[in-house]
């Protein structure tokens, strides 16, 4: 799920705006912008890391699981997950409240490669549907869509038990 996405040159009127962006308030227009800034740095960040030469490089550690596990979730070996220990990469004011040095913390990053047998868009409307999100993760204790930013994206809230090192989060 992205935060944001770039128009295209025909959903562009003459004065730069969006289609239907103009009957919007200035600061419903601002704070999309925002959105889209953030989202393109992120898509950076994320395709750097997933296209990187070796998925095992630059620090990243392959997570295998135990057989029993394999067998259940991953028997035809069609996904790999590779673990890394990283600081926040955000600029200061992208943070929220109370985290103020990006180089104190490190967070566990993981990265997933899998082969799904079935088209884009169906992929991409089973996993943006908010009534299949327990369905692709089992770990879901509570979630809910909270704005949608554009017709392709929107803001969604989850809450997640604890997992093994990873504490329970939202």
């Amino acid at each position: 799920r992205g935060l944001g996405r770039l128009p295209s040159d025909g959903e562009l009127d003459m004065e730069g705006f969006v289609e239907g962006e103009a009957e919007q308030s200035p600061g419903k227009r601002s704070r999309k912008r925002d959105f889209d800034r953030i989202s393109k740095e992120v898509e950076k960040w994320a395709s750097n890391i997933l296209f990187e030469e070796e998925r095992t490089g630059n620090g990243w550690k392959e997570i295998s699981c135990n057989n029993m596990m394999r067998k259940k979730f991953n028997r035809d070996g069609r996904t790999q997950v590779y673990l890394k220990w990283m600081s926040d990469s955000r600029d200061e004011q992208d943070r929220e409240s109370g985290i103020s040095d990006k180089n104190s913390l490190d967070y566990p990053c993981i990265k997933c490669y899998a082969t799904i047998d079935a088209p884009m868009e169906t992929v991409c409307s089973f996993l943006s549907n908010e009534e299949t999100i327990p369905i692709y993760n089992e770990l879901v204790v509570d979630h809910d869509d909270i704005e949608e930013i554009t017709p392709h994206s929107k803001i969604t809230w989850t809450k997640m038990p604890k997992v093994l090192f990873v504490k329970s989060r939202d």
